[in-house]
C-alpha cells in the first residue's frame, strides 16, 4: 500500500504521541489535542517535519561548515550527514570523481524542493578549490519520483560505467506502508560543474545492496514474487550499453520441487542462461518430483493448502508448460530438431510425454514455423481451453497466468508507482 508522504508523517507522529502518553490501548483515555491554530504540539511537529531545507540551503550549509567550521574535515562531514546504521550504507564518501587526484567529498539530504515538495534528494560534491571549498547538488534524478521517495542514502563510489574514474552510488527506499519496501538505486557521475544520473531502473524490496566488480548486487524480495516458490533472489545489473541492465537473476534457495524448478528456469532464460533453464525445465517434468510445496504463501493473508485433487491437475499443468517451455527455447536458439521433439507430446527425443489432459497446448504449435509463431498458437490454445490456465492458477498466490505471457512469465518486477510497466 503506497501512501503520500504527508499523510504518512502525520499518521506516524500522532501514533508516536499517543504511546507517549500511554493511550495505545483503546480502553485507556484518549489524547485531547487543542485545535486552535498552527500552535498546537502537533502542528509544529508537522511544521517540523514538512520545514526540510532547500537544495540552496543544504548547499550553503556544507560550504559554510567546511570553510568556516572550527573542526577537522571528517568531524564536520559526520556533523552534516550523522552516522549510518547499516553496514551498506554511508555517511559520506571520499573519492577522486572528477580524475584529479584529490578526493571529493560527497553528502546526500533530505530537501525541499518545488512548491510544497517535500522529501527531495540532494546529492552534492565538495570539491577543494583554492584555498576553499566549493559544493555543487545534482538535479533530482527523476521529480516524479521524489512525492515516492524517502530519504537518500549513500553506498559507495566506483567505477562502473568504465570511464576511469568511480561513480556515486546511492539509493532511497519507497515511501510504503505496509510489506516489502523498495529499495531504488541509482549512479550518479560527477565532474566540476556536471552530474550525471546514469539510466537504468535497479530496484529490489528489502534489499542488501553491493558492489561486486562491476556489477551492484542486490539481494532481497519483491513486493510482486511474495507467492514464489522462493521470495528472496539476487539481482545483479552491469552498465551495458549506455545503461544499467539486469544481467543475472537467482533465487537464494531451491526446493525440491516443480514449480521451483520452473521459477529457477524462468528466470535463467530471462538473462541469457540457456542451459541453466534447459535443465530447471526438465526438472520441472519430472513427474517423480513433487509438482509444488503444497501450501501457498500470499502476503497479508493465511497460507491456502493444495487439495490433492489441486496438486495432481496443477501437477499435469505444470509438467505440460515446462515442456512447452523447452521447445520454445531451443526453437529461439536454432535447435529445431530438439525443439519439434519437445513439442511433440509424446516421448520423443528422450522426454517423457505430457499428461493427456493438457497435450492439446503442444499439438497447437505443429503448424508453428518459429519460436513467434509456436508463441502465438500456445496463446490461442490457452484462451479457448481456460481449464489448462485454471489448473495452472492453482499454484499461484495472486497474479494469475495468462495466455499472453506463456512465453514470458509473471511480472516480478519492482516498480514505482511513477514508472510504467515494460
Amino acid at each position: 500500500m503506497h501512501t503520500n508522504p504527508r499523510r504518512f508523517a502525520a499518521a506516524a507522529l500522532s501514533t508516536i504521541l499517543l504511546l507517549a502518553a500511554g493511550c495505545a490501548a483503546p480502553a485507556q483515555p484518549a489524547v485531547t489535542v487543542p485545535d486552535d491554530g498552527p500552535d498546537t504540539e502537533v502542528d509544529a511537529a508537522l511544521d517540523r517535519i514538512q520545514r526540510l531545507p532547500t537544495r540552496e540551503e543544504w548547499q550553503e550549509r556544507i560550504a559554510r561548515a567546511l570553510n568556516e567550521g572550527q573542526g577537522t574535515l571528517e568531524q564536520a562531514l559526520y556533523d552534516l550527514a550523522g552516522r549510518s546504521f547499516r553496514d551498506d550504507e554511508a555517511p559520506w564518501l571520499a573519492a577522486d570523481l572528477d580524475g584529479d587526484g584529490e578526493a571529493e567529498y560527497v553528502l546526500a539530504a533530505e530537501v525541499r524542493e518545488g512548491d510544497g515538495r517535500d522529501g527531495a534528494a540532494a546529492l552534492c560534491v565538495a570539491d577543494r578549490r583554492g584555498g576553499s571549498w566549493a559544493v555543487e547538488c545534482a538535479p533530482p534524478v527523476d521529480p516524479s519520483a521524489d512525492l515516492w521517495l524517502m530519504e537518500p542514502h549513500l553506498h559507495t563510489a566506483a567505477d562502473l560505467a568504465g570511464a576511469g574514474r568511480p561513480q556515486i552510488v546511492w539509493f532511497r527506499r519507497e515511501m510504503i506502508a505496509t510489506g516489502p519496501q523498495p529499495h531504488h538505486v541509482f549512479v550518479t557521475a560527477w565532474e566540476p560543474g556536471r552530474f550525471t544520473h546514469l539510466p537504468g531502473r535497479m530496484v529490489l524490496s528489502n534489499a542488501r545492496v553491493a558492489v561486486d566488480g562491476a556489477e551492484i548486487v542486490l539481494a532481497g524480495t519483491s513486493r510482486r514474487n511474495t507467492y514464489l516458490p522462493v521470495t528472496q533472489r539476487i539481482d545483479r545489473y552491469r552498465y551495458v550499453e549506455g545503461e544499467f541492465r539486469l544481467v543475472d537473476r537467482r533465487f537464494a534457495e531451491h526446493p525440491e520441487n516443480g514449480y521451483a524448478r520452473l521459477w529457477d528456469g524462468l528466470v535463467a532464460e530471462d538473462v541469457g542462461r540457456v542451459d541453466d533453464a534447459l535443465a530447471a525445465y526438465r526438472q520441472a517434468m519430472d513427474p517423480t518430483l513433487p509438482a509444488h510445496a503444497g501450501s501457498i504463501l500470499r502476503y497479508g493473508a493465511p497460507p491456502r493448502e493444495l487439495t490433492a485433487e489441486e496438486m495432481d491437475r496443477f501437477g499435469e499443468a505444470l509438467r505440460t508448460f515446462a515442456r512447452f517451455r523447452v521447445g520454445a527455447l531451443l526453437l529461439a536458439e536454432g535447435r529445431n530438431e530438439e525443439a519439434r521433439a519437445a513439442l511433440d507430446p509424446g516421448a520423443r527425443g528422450g522426454e517423457p510425454a505430457v499428461p493427456a489432459a493438457y497435450a492439446g497446448l503442444l499439438e497447437a504449435t505443429a503448424g508453428a514455423a518459429d519460436r513467434p509463431g509456436v508463441c502465438r498458437a500456445a496463446a490461442a490454445w490457452a484462451a479457448a481451453n481456460p481449464a489448462f490456465l485454471q489448473a495452472l492458477n492453482l499454484g499461484v498466490g495472486t497474479e494469475p497466468w495468462t495466455p499472453e505471457i506463456l512465453c514470458g512469465h509473471i511480472d516480478i518486477d519492482d516498480r514505482g508507482p511513477w514508472e510504467t510497466e515494460g
